[in-house]
């Protein structure tokens, strides 16, 4: 068995995070992420997003959350809908990431 070592490219700003999963309360909607690929510690917070509509979620005014330190967040006060969310990482610099190519969903739709 040989181990192989990928260099990761040279970044221009922070990578995607990606959502991994999430759950729901009757009110709230939980999300998961996880770091983007080679991050090498150039995030420093995160910005979530949230719509109604799968296509236009990464819009400022669907802009839900900034400065999240944490890899997880917790989305209160929802009404009975289905959304979607995407998160993006911010640099010190200020510069964003883009966010995941598609976006995930959550049913707070009755069981």
């Amino acid at each position: 068995m040989a181990e192989v070592t990928v260099p990761c490219p040279v970044l221009t700003g922070p990578p995607t995070p990606r959502i991994t999963g999430g759950g729901r309360g009757a009110d709230y909607a939980q999300l998961n992420w996880e770091v983007g690929a080679c991050d090498q510690g150039a995030t420093v917070s995160y910005n979530v997003y949230r719509s109604t509509s799968s296509s236009d979620v990464f819009t400022p005014e669907h802009r839900i959350a900034t400065g999240v330190t944490a890899l997880t967040y917790k989305d209160p006060g929802l009404a009975r809908a289905y959304y979607y969310y995407v998160v993006t990482a911010v640099a010190a610099d200020g510069t964003e990431s883009a966010p995941q190519a598609v976006p995930f969903g959550i049913s707070m739709m009755a069981p």
